[in-house]
């Protein structure tokens, strides 16, 4: 994780992840995000962005229903997944 920005009082909470998530399988992925997003509501927060370092949204927590969405898998698991 390369940082945190909280914001307590909408319930937000946006995490900005290190390049290693691009290497993640992208079952790894889903686990650590659903895993991250049990911890923030344990936390008190209710919605989770995970952000890469240019600030685009990986993932999120669903708006409807629950679990995280995965809005973008890494690109070296997508080329390992098409071979």
């Amino acid at each position: 994780m390369q940082a945190v920005r909280q914001d307590p009082a909408s319930g937000r909470l946006a995490l900005t992840l290190a390049e290693r998530w691009h290497q993640l399988p992208v079952a790894e992925q889903d686990r650590l995000a659903e895993l991250l997003q049990g911890r923030a509501l344990e936390l008190g927060y209710e919605r989770l962005s995970l952000l890469d370092g240019q600030g685009r949204v990986l993932a999120r927590s669903a708006r409807v229903g629950s679990g995280m969405i995965l809005l973008a898998h890494s690109v070296s698991t997508t080329r390992q997944d098409a071979a």
